[in-house]
């Protein structure tokens, strides 16, 4: 894990941890004062940004899924275009030249379709002749199917990318406005806290996340003036890693 990960899981964890310990003690604070008011925005921020990605982890299931379908798509079609192949080069031995048309590289997406495609228009003259070489009688009709579905499914997973890479946008934006907002409310509470030493050294330990904590069990934050739910976040947030780690768009992988 790179360290600007590392950083930003870490105040994930640590907004989470502010956000917990403040809804259990909002009672400690005084009704209509600046740092009760500023409760409701540190949490619906937080909210937010627990939408944002739950709704990334989302888009990344959905696309390997999308994924998934797409490779066995591909290897449908693949599995079609190397038995009409293989179909031509059996008739080749009685007819030399007969193949000629029907030895495209299947290496890459693009040439797997335009060898589909080409395999399509060149094999239906001679659809006769493929059949009595093993080919079925509907050997078109399946191999056009099967471009289709790889067309479909090649469409569906690109929609998808298109859609996780605006998720990770939008992800980002809302960790670095979580992060500014945490920053601003960490400042409020130490001085709505500064007259209550043992709530505000609850608060301070609320506001840090060791770094390894997700290794090891959170350190308990001593006892505050007054009843305190601090309740640890779960485990760490898939999509703001993958979001984090990934390059920004135009640099990905086909």
């Amino acid at each position: 894990m790179t360290r600007r990960i590392a950083t930003e899981l870490r105040e994930f964890k640590k907004l989470n941890q502010m956000c917990d310990f403040i809804v259990a003690n909002s009672h400690l604070l005084e009704e209509g004062s600046v740092a009760a008011n500023a409760v409701g925005e540190i949490v619906q921020t937080v909210t937010h940004l627990k939408d944002q990605t739950a709704r990334q982890t989302s888009a990344e299931s959905h696309l390997r899924e999308l994924s998934r379908l797409k490779r066995e798509a591909r290897a449908a079609l693949g599995e079609e275009v190397e038995l009409l192949y293989h179909a031509a080069r059996s008739a080749a031995a009685e007819s030399p030249g007969f193949d000629d048309f029907f030895r495209t590289n299947l290496r890459s997406d693009s040439k797997l379709l335009n060898a589909a495609r080409s395999a399509v228009r060149d094999a239906a003259p001679l659809a006769e002749t493929f059949i009595r070489h093993g080919m079925p009688a509907d050997f078109l009709q399946k191999l056009s199917g099967a471009m289709q579905r790889f067309e479909q499914a090649m469409e569906g997973r690109s929609n998808a990318r298109t859609a996780k890479r605006v998720g990770r946008k939008s992800l980002k934006a809302a960790l670095r406005r979580a992060v500014a907002a945490g920053k601003r409310f960490d400042s409020i509470m130490r001085n709505a806290f500064r007259a209550d030493r043992i709530t505000l050294e609850a608060w301070k330990v609320a506001c840090k996340v060791p770094r390894g904590a997700s290794k090891g069990p959170e350190p308990s934050p001593p006892e505050p003036s007054g009843p305190v739910g601090v309740d640890t976040p779960g485990e760490r947030p898939t999509a703001l890693e993958t979001a984090a780690s990934e390059p920004e768009a135009g640099q990905e992988a086909a």
